[in-house]
């Protein structure tokens, strides 16, 4: 009979444990996407309805610290991810942990520009060149909501259109654009004007698509219940495009969640007396404002991340 030799537990060769910093950078990089994503959709990640809708990928919300007070204190009566403690949280693990999960923040989701500003984009980048300049050289995709009311002519139009280009040219590694297009009847229009006016606002939207050049530019309608043949002027929009009228399925699911309008300013909550405090270090240290907070902030109340 064979000799069996029995081994010790003791004198085995220990396994190597795996650290999740040795894993394959896109496998790192899914996994922090995955609890990122755990953290927006337990804040419910665009709280502010139909005027939030992703088209093929996820936003990114910016607010000023104003509009985010007012919008926390008014509007959703609770604190918000973004731009907060708990969405610093990742980052703070460590420094390659903060650069990765910028990355996907700013370059793999799409920028919005959310918040109580109708369409005024250039004060967004007067924040940012405040704040967050290092956000201009890493945004990859802008998501637009476009407000547009059909009548003729069309209210500051050219005011609009320079300043949406002036928004777009402002980041020069920029590859996508998505317009959320909310179509609104002019209350002075009358029914019999439709038919002239609805080509007039097919060729605004086009013209302003054209000028952007290269990119992937895509449009999409949002929902209007007061004005549901709106989305007549989408689809032939869509038609002169090329563009299919399927949506992806991230916008599906989102229009889902949203059936029907909602209120923007929480009655509840409409006689709140809005207060802005300070930001806190930990939110100084977010992705939001750390290259401010590096300037500013005093060295004794800062930590790298």
């Amino acid at each position: 009979m064979a000799e069996v030799t029995a081994t010790s537990s003791s004198s085995q060769t220990p396994k190597a444990r795996l650290h999740l910093l040795d894993l394959p950078l896109e496998t790192l990089r899914q996994i922090l996407f995955e609890a990122l994503m755990c953290g927006i959709e337990a804040r419910q990640p665009y709280p502010l309805g139909r005027k939030s809708l992703p088209f093929d990928r996820h936003l990114h919300p910016v607010f000023s610290r104003e509009e985010l007070a007012t919008l926390e204190q008014r509007v959703w009566g609770c604190p918000s991810f973004w731009g907060k403690e708990t969405m610093t949280r990742l980052m703070r693990v460590n420094k390659q942990f903060y650069e990765e999960v910028y990355k996907i923040l700013w370059s793999d989701f799409a920028l919005h520009t959310a918040g109580l500003l109708e369409n005024d984009e250039s004060v967004i980048l007067d924040w940012l060149d405040t704040y967050n300049p290092r956000a201009f050289d890493s945004v990859r995709h802008v998501h637009i909501r476009w407000e547009v009311l059909v009548t003729s002519p069309m209210p500051d139009w050219d005011y609009y259109r320079d300043n949406i280009m002036a928004y777009i040219k402002s980041f020069p590694g920029l590859l996508s654009v998505r317009f959320q297009i909310s179509l609104q009847k002019s209350f002075s229009s009358e029914e019999n004007d439709m038919d002239e006016l609805k080509p007039l606002a097919v060729e605004r939207i086009l013209t302003l698509v054209g000028l952007l050049g290269n990119l992937d530019v895509k449009i999409s309608w949002e929902p209007h219940p007061r004005w549901p043949d709106g989305k007549e002027i989408i689809d032939q929009c869509l038609e002169k495009l090329g563009q299919g009228q399927k949506l992806p399925l991230l916008h599906q699911q989102h229009l889902q969640s949203w059936p029907t309008e909602v209120m923007y300013i929480n009655p509840a909550f409409k006689d709140v007396e809005v207060v802005c405090p300070r930001p806190s270090p930990e939110e100084m240290r977010s992705f939001f404002t750390r290259d401010w907070a590096l300037k500013h902030w005093p060295k004794a109340d800062r930590l790298k991340p």
